[in-house]
C-alpha cells in the first residue's frame, strides 16, 4: 500500500513539474553556465597577437591560436567539473544534492577525473575521424577565406578515418569546386605549411590550363563574371586585383587576379588525384607551382576533408572576429572598416545571372 502511494505521488502533475524544474536547473548550472564561462574566458582572457608581450602571454596566445577547440573543451570541462563538485552550494541544486546523500569526496574526485578523460578522448576521436578544425595560414584563398580563419572540415566527405589512427578506407574523389583541407604533398616545394586549404578544379582525365588568369578545363572556359576591384591589406600582406565570380558545377565562388598574369600551359590530371587552385590566383602555391612549376596533382590519399564552414573568423589584428563564427562558405565580402555595399551588389548581380552551363565537357 505504501509503495503504491509513493508511485501514485510520483506520477502527479506537481511531482512531474518539480522533476522538470530540477532537470532544467541542472542543465543551466552544469551545462549552459560552464559553456558561457568557457566562451567568456576564451574571448577576454586569452591575449591577442598584439597583447602577447611576455613569454607566458606569448605561449598562451600561441596555444589558444593554434588549438582553439581544445582550449574551449578544456575550459568547459574544467568549469563543469568545478560546478558539479560545488553543486551542493548552488541555488536550486543544494537541496537535491543533500537528499541524494552525495558520495564521499574521494569518489567524486575519481568521477571528475574520469569525466575529463572521457571528454578528452571523445574530442580526439571526433577530431581524427569526423570533424577537425584547420587554420588558414596564408592569403592564398582570399577573398572568401582570410589568414587566421579557423575552418571546420568534414572528414567523412571523402572516406572514413579510423579513430585516433591515420588509416583511411573507402576513399572517394571530391567534386569540382569543393574546398578541401589536405596534407602538403612532397613535390609541392619547401617552406610550405604541413597542411593547406585549396579548391578542387580538376578531376582525373581533365586537362587544366590558365589563360590571362582565367581557368580552362578540357579546352572549355569556366564561366565567370567580373564584380569590380578587390583590395585587402593586413600587417603581413596586401592584395589588389579584379574580383571575379566563377561558376563550376554547383558552386559559385569568388576569385581575385589581374588579367594578363603568368599563364599555365596545361596539365592532364592523372588517375587517383585532383588538381587544386587557390582563389587568390596571383598568390597561391598550388598544383600549378608544384613539381618545379611543371604542374602536379594532389593524391586522393592526402585529402583530409571537405571545408564548408568558417568555425571561427579572424580579424586583421589577430583577434577573433565574432561576425564570422559558424559561417558557411558563400560568395560574400565582409571587410573591416570599409563599405563593400557596391561590390557586393555586383556580386549579387553575377549570382542572379548564373550561366546555364557550368559543367565542363568530358575529357577528349
Amino acid at each position: 500500500m505504501q509503495v503504491t502511494s509513493l508511485w501514485q505521488t510520483a506520477r502527479t502533475p506537481k511531482a512531474r513539474s518539480g522533476a522538470w524544474a530540477r532537470w532544467l536547473l541542472r542543465a543551466v548550472w552544469l551545462g549552459l553556465t560552464p559553456l558561457a564561462l568557457a566562451a567568456l574566458c576564451q574571448h577576454f582572457l586569452l591575449p591577442s597577437a598584439y597583447e602577447a608581450q611576455g613569454p607566458l602571454s606569448a605561449l598562451m596566445w600561441r596555444f589558444g591560436n593554434e588549438q582553439p577547440l581544445l582550449v574551449f573543451v578544456g575550459l568547459f570541462v574544467a568549469f563543469s567539473t568545478l560546478l558539479r563538485y560545488w553543486q551542493r552550494y548552488l541555488p536550486g541544486l543544494s537541496a537535491a544534492a543533500a537528499r541524494r546523500n552525495e558520495s564521499p569526496r574521494a569518489r567524486e574526485h575519481w568521477s571528475s577525473l574520469l569525466g575529463v578523460a572521457i571528454a578528452v578522448v571523445a574530442t580526439l576521436a571526433v577530431r581524427s575521424s569526423v570533424l577537425e578544425p584547420y587554420r588558414v595560414l596564408t592569403g592564398s584563398m582570399l577573398p572568401m577565406l582570410e589568414p587566421g580563419d579557423w575552418l571546420l572540415a568534414n572528414k567523412l566527405a571523402y572516406g572514413y578515418h579510423l579513430p585516433l589512427l591515420s588509416t583511411r578506407f573507402a576513399v572517394r574523389a571530391p567534386k569540382r569546386g569543393d574546398v578541401i583541407a589536405f596534407n602538403t604533398p612532397p613535390d609541392a616545394g619547401a617552406g610550405l605549411p604541413e597542411r593547406l586549404v585549396k579548391r578542387v578544379v580538376g578531376l582525373p582525365g581533365d586537362r587544366i590550363h590558365v589563360r590571362n588568369g582565367y581557368l580552362w578545363i578540357n579546352n572549355w572556359p569556366v564561366p565567370s563574371c567580373e564584380a569590380g576591384i578587390y583590395a585587402y591589406l593586413s600587417a603581413d600582406s596586401g592584395v589588389r586585383g579584379r574580383l571575379v565570380v566563377e561558376f563550376l558545377e554547383n558552386q559559385a565562388y569568388l576569385t581575385v587576379f589581374f588579367p594578363g598574369g603568368e599563364p599555365f600551359p596545361g596539365y592532364v590530371v592523372k588517375p587517383g588525384e585532383v588538381f587544386v587552385l587557390g582563389d587568390n590566383r596571383d598568390n597561391s602555391s598550388d598544383s600549378r607551382a608544384w613539381n618545379n612549376h611543371s604542374g602536379a596533382g594532389l593524391p586522393l590519399e592526402s585529402i583530409e576533408g571537405r571545408v564548408s564552414m568558417v568555425l571561427l573568423g579572424s580579424a586583421r589584428d589577430g583577434s577573433v572576429n565574432w561576425q564570422k563564427v559558424l559561417r558557411r562558405l558563400r560568395p560574400a565580402l565582409r571587410s573591416e572598416g570599409m563599405d563593400m555595399t557596391a561590390v557586393q551588389n555586383e556580386i549579387d548581380r553575377c549570382l542572379q545571372n548564373r550561366p546555364s552551363e557550368t559543367t565542363p565537357p568530358k575529357p577528349w
